[in-house]
């Protein structure tokens, strides 16, 4: 089974405040080729999308770059609902780790996927301590995902837990959906992303496969 973690990408949809929104404009050419074409503006961070070390690091691995295992392997939920509305997501959840079979990417569940599309999206979102992050980038795992804007708050303007998780050579992957699908369930993760020259981050078509 496959379950479909990815926002869909259209111009009106939910943005990081401050960056343009995607524009999708059909070039018009059916009558001309007999075929569809469009054409594609948009950021390496909208909707569900990957952060490489470059997003915040000079001379760092990007997109085209890192090896494309860096995007694929056994994945875990912690299930951080309950932060919803407390909105700092606490160590503890680490507890629900299992450390014999340490995945390779971790997901924070925080159920804020719901609000997608809406203007409660982009604030107050629930963002993972920087102790839960600094704890994350000593591990082994290739990345880590959460279901909202971003693993910083809105406010933090240093992006603290980004450059600790960067910073330690492993990706960030933003606006996932549907990871309530996958709490307590043995999965594997892709998160491919275009393999764009100098790509600092990249829109993915993130997924969860289940051993059905």
């Amino acid at each position: 089974m496959i379950i479909d973690l990815s926002h869909t990408i259209k111009t009106k949809m939910s943005i990081y405040p401050g960056t343009p929104p995607p524009e999708i404009v059909d070039l018009g050419l059916r009558d001309k080729y007999g075929v569809n074409v469009q054409q594609l503006t948009l950021t390496g961070h909208v909707g569900t999308h990957i952060d490489t070390p470059a997003h915040i690091y000079d001379d760092a691995d990007t997109t085209s770059t890192m090896d494309i295992s860096n995007f694929f392997g056994p994945g875990q939920i912690l299930d951080c609902s309950e932060y919803k509305t407390s909105k700092i997501i606490d160590i503890k959840v680490l507890e629900q780790l299992d450390h014999e079979n340490l995945p390779e990417f971790i997901l924070l569940n925080t159920g804020w996927d719901d609000t997608w599309g809406s203007d409660k999206y982009s604030k107050s979102f629930p963002t993972p301590s920087e102790e839960l992050i600094s704890a994350l980038a000593k591990t082994d795992i290739k990345g880590v995902g959460i279901d909202t804007f971003s693993i910083d708050s809105i406010d933090a303007h240093h992006f603290p837990n980004h450059k600790k998780i960067l910073g330690s050579d492993k990706i960030i992957v933003e606006n996932l959906k549907n990871l309530q699908h996958l709490i307590k369930k043995r999965f594997l993760f892709s998160c491919l992303p275009l393999k764009i020259s100098r790509g600092d981050g990249s829109p993915v078509r993130a997924v969860g496969l289940i051993d059905a």
